[in-house]
């Protein structure tokens, strides 16, 4: 049975509605918050769809680890690079900022030690690459986060719209509609801003990071609203941190994408539980919010196992190719070659084939040759000066 939303069901039946509401408000596995919504106290119910997504989704993250173990350990970090990429470009698209690939994939080059050039969007590709390392993000206090907001998100915005309180905004800010309208207004006086969130915080803290409660997390940043622009990118930024402790962290880095697929679905569940008639109750919020993460763990499910099927088969189809002229650098090149079309959106350069099967750029050079004669369908992209080195698996 559907979660009924309390504002729809004011209007529809004002009787049962305050039936309802008392019910939920006192129900054994309601969770109160330690913050209030229009006045009124947070709370959510651990419904049966709510437990059933949690169950789900903890299923399907040790199916992730499962197949992650099985991808080629010089392949991962191709992997996340194309993941992080994406899940930076839903972020930016959801909130109407631009981006491309190129400015990304030089920002995450530049991040990984591939680079020295400065890039714009720095910050915040540090930022998520921080989060597939242990240990790398810490949000033990409120201050963590104003100063995760300065190197992630604020190098990109209007010098305009930085902070200008102690540590977030100390004048009003408000959600509008597409006609201008305002629908929500953020929380003040600044005091009251960094109570509010620290209780945030506190709570899922003590919860161990559980998944309803990140969710919920997500829903009272957006309605604090803390800062005059970037409060959807670092909350989904803060999202993806928070679900690394106990998600494997490629989950994480598939969430903005999920959203950006309907960003409708994900205002109105801000809308549904911004309404003073849902008196506090968030549940809308995290059936939504965990629906997103079990669906985009779904999809990432199952393009680990697409990758992984390719890898397999392609392997062996180019081993029969091969015949008499395999020998451990050709084999070696020709992995390199796989693996980065399978498991990334750009090609490898020479030099990268080489030090993958260990050979100089001028073996490399005659391997590539043999292969082409051989009828491997190598494909080539400029970088620059440079070539980039893939396989075309539709011929």
């Amino acid at each position: 049975m559907d979660y009924e939303f309390l504002p729809v069901l004011y209007y529809k039946d004002e009787e049962k509605y305050n039936h309802t509401l008392a019910s939920r408000r006192g129900g054994e596995y309601t969770v109160k918050l330690p913050v209030k919504i229009h006045g009124e106290q947070a709370f959510y119910c651990c419904t049966p769809q709510l437990l059933e997504q949690t169950e789900h989704i903890y299923r399907l993250n040790g199916s992730i680890f499962s197949l992650w173990d099985g991808i080629p350990a010089k392949s991962k970090d191709r992997y996340f690079s194309k993941a992080l990429i994406a899940e930076i470009m839903g972020s930016n698209k959801i909130e109407g900022v631009r981006s491309s690939k190129q400015e990304l994939r030089a920002a995450f080059d530049a991040v990984s030690g591939k680079s020295n050039k400065p890039t714009s969007f720095t910050g915040i590709v540090d930022g998520y690459y921080r989060i597939l390392l242990p240990g790398k993000i810490s949000v033990e206090q409120v201050s963590d986060i104003r100063m995760l907001y300065d190197v992630v998100i604020l190098p990109n915005l209007n010098p305009a719209d930085a902070p200008d309180g102690r540590l977030f905004r100390k004048s009003g800010v408000s959600v509008v509609t597409a006609t201008e309208k305002e629908k929500h207004h953020g929380i003040l006086p600044e005091a009251d801003l960094i109570r509010f969130l620290t209780l945030s915080l506190e709570y899922l803290q003590a919860t161990g990071y559980s998944l309803a409660a990140v969710s919920a997390f997500h829903y009272l940043f957006g309605y604090a609203h803390p800062f005059y622009d970037g409060n959807g990118r670092m909350a989904r930024f803060l999202s993806s941190a928070f679900l690394r402790e106990s998600l494997h962290p490629l989950i994480g880095l598939h969430i903005s994408q999920g959203i950006a697929n309907n960003r409708k679905a994900y205002y109105d569940a801000f809308d549904v539980c911004n309404n003073v008639r849902a008196k506090g109750d968030i549940t809308p919020f995290i059936l939504y919010y965990l629906s997103v993460i079990a669906q985009s763990t779904e999809g990432l499910q199952k393009d680990l196992e697409s990758a992984n099927a390719k890898l397999k088969h392609y392997s062996e189809a180019f081993h029969k190719t091969l015949g008499k002229e395999d020998d451990e650098i050709t084999r070696g090149v020709l992995a390199a070659l796989l693996e980065v079309t399978v498991f990334s959106d750009v090609g490898i350069s020479v030099g990268g084939i080489g030090r993958y099967a260990e050979a100089c750029d001028s073996t490399v050079y005659k391997r590539l040759q043999k292969l082409a004669a051989l009828g491997v369908p190598i494909t080539t992209q400029k970088d620059g000066k440079k070539n980039l080195y893939r396989l075309d698996l539709a011929q």
